[in-house]
């Protein structure tokens, strides 16, 4: 402080004192040598403590200057990057997270020291550690539910921070198949249950036919229709429940409408028109949910409005069983028998008539927007047997492609719609 005060017989003729020190814990001792003031601060002590300073000259006459001196807190260790909620497959063993950029100090990440401090499901988690900044967590054998981890970061001066996240453990795969109405039935290595877990409704076969937009026919000819409601036991988590359909009796729309309450309305079908949607009779269709099961039980309710409710197959899966379902099963049946198709398109919808035929059919398009159109016919094995002009269709007009029996033999055939942004669309024809 030399130049705080001045005398008029200069700096030489100053003697500098305390005279005041507002809190004596805090500063512990205060003094002078020359002209510099030394403060000792108690341990561990924070605050405040008001310091003056007395300057008096060789006639006694003095003057005093004051000021604050803060001694801040020691700052406790911070959450920098929060450590994201992890998910592991089912029957994993361990798994290991970084925890190197969560926490930072004031004093550097070699002043903190690492625990854990919860585990909410120690059945599922059965241990944790810690080194260095990995932290590995031991997942319980064919164990799935979720578990809150805590991690406390404690710095030297004993002040801490936590942070928390949920690690999620996958259920085992789910694939349960219903085969609504109908007996034991296994195809391309499914095997579609009984019909099972239902109550209320009549169960009926329809007996051989062949249904469009499928190779797996069997599954369509039969169903349970009424009001009727399925009660399907599962482990609480998510599901994908496909829902298949389709109409044999009716000839027409606007002749079977009914509501589907999947759990709770996670998922719903209203006033629903199998013919409606699936572009005729005879001709596979199904509806996709996904649901979140939180009772052991997934309930679906189906209710009729005009005639019968009915449903031809049920299926729930697991997201790890799941597979990729468009609106036409005959995508994925083409994709198992090796039949070069890609997935549908919702530009093009179409259906054929007569199907199965014994002389010629007809294949119906409508489009929703006005796109250029191929038309392809190929049999079971993949190979092309007719192919029809590129033709410019505007949206919402009825096209229609005539297909001939002539050499073709016997058999399951597919069409192949093309549009002129290289999306497609197929089906099945079956010659008799």
């Amino acid at each position: 402080f030399s130049n705080t005060c001045t005398d008029d017989k200069g700096a030489g003729n100053i003697t500098y004192s305390i005279s005041g020190n507002s809190h004596t814990t805090l500063i512990t001792n205060a003094t002078i040598s020359g002209t510099n003031i030394t403060l000792t601060i108690g341990a561990a002590k924070t605050g405040t403590s008001t310091i003056k300073v007395k300057a008096t000259d060789s006639d006694g006459l003095f003057v005093e200057d004051q000021f604050v001196i803060t001694v801040a807190g020691a700052v406790a260790p911070v959450i920098a990057n929060p450590i994201p909620d992890q998910s592991v497959a089912y029957n994993t063993v361990t798994k290991v997270i970084s925890i190197s950029n969560v926490f930072t100090d004031e004093k550097g990440a070699s002043n903190i020291t690492y625990s854990i401090s919860g585990n909410s499901n120690t059945t599922l988690i059965t241990n944790t550690s810690i080194s260095g900044t990995n932290l590995t967590l031991t997942i319980g054998a064919a164990k799935s539910g979720t578990s809150t981890i805590k991690v406390k970061a404690t710095d030297s001066d004993g002040l801490f921070a936590e942070d928390q996240f949920v690690i999620t453990v996958a259920a085992a795969s789910v694939k349960i198949l219903i085969n609504s109405g109908g007996p034991n039935l296994t195809y391309n290595g499914d095997t579609w249950a009984a019909d099972k877990n239902f109550s209320g409704g009549t169960a009926y076969n329809y007996g051989t036919n062949a249904i469009g937009g499928t190779l797996n026919d069997v599954l369509y000819t039969t169903e349970r229709y009424g009001n009727f409601n399925y009660t399907i036991p599962v482990t609480n988590g998510k599901y994908t429940v496909i829902l298949h359909f389709a109409e044999l009796h009716h000839t027409a729309s606007n002749k079977r409408k009914f509501n589907v309450n999947v759990e709770n309305n996670q998922g719903s079908l209203s006033n629903y028109d199998i013919f409606a949607k699936a572009g005729g009779t005879k001709i596979a269709k199904t509806e996709q949910f996904i649901i979140t099961v939180s009772d052991g039980n997934l309930n679906i309710g189906f209710t009729s409005v005009l005639d019968n409710a009915k449903v031809s197959a049920i299926e729930v899966l697991t997201n790890t069983s799941a597979r990729i379902i468009t609106s036409d099963p005959a995508q994925q049946e083409l994709k198992k028998d090796t039949i070069p198709v890609p997935v549908k398109t919702e530009i093009a919808k179409a259906s054929v008539f007569p199907n199965p035929f014994t002389v010629s059919t007809q294949i119906s398009l409508k489009v929703t927007r006005s796109s250029k159109v191929t038309m392809e016919i190929l049999n079971f094995s993949g190979q092309l047997v007719a192919k029809y002009p590129e033709e410019f269709i505007v949206a919402g007009l009825l096209y229609r492609k005539e297909f001939f029996k002539k050499d073709n033999p016997a058999g399951v055939y597919f069409y192949r719609i093309t549009t002129d942004t290289g999306e497609y669309l197929s089906g099945k024809i079956v010659i008799q």
